[in-house]
């Protein structure tokens, strides 16, 4: 197996709230950690978007997440895997979808 060299870490999950019964999409720079560490320890690198099903997913919002996350020359790529990582959780109806971490490779 090749062993590939990364340049960041992130953290990516889709999930049911409860309590709006609605999608939410988390995300931190601090990829690798579980959820639970993260907000345990730095609760303010978590960041949170409500998505409403009615009005779906918004791809300013998506963009907005390669910028929080300080990717902004990767955003199309970003957004591609977003796109389907909810496509994914609404189609299978699952309660949570996670990418952690999500990697960006030395030399991308």
């Amino acid at each position: 197996m090749e062993m590939v060299e990364t340049q960041d870490k992130y953290f990516i999950q889709i999930s049911l709230d409860r309590e709006t019964s609605s999608p939410v999409i988390k995300y931190s720079t601090l990829g690798g950690m579980s959820y639970s560490k993260i907000m345990s320890k730095y609760p303010d690198q978590m960041k949170v978007i409500h998505v409403d099903f009615l009005t779906n997913l918004r791809m300013d919002s998506l963009l907005n997440v390669a910028v929080d996350l300080g990717i902004e020359n990767q955003k199309s790529q970003l957004t591609f895997i977003l796109k389907h990582l909810y496509d994914l959780f609404v189609e299978r109806d699952v309660e949570i979808v996670e990418l952690n971490p999500l990697v960006i490779t030395v030399g991308q």
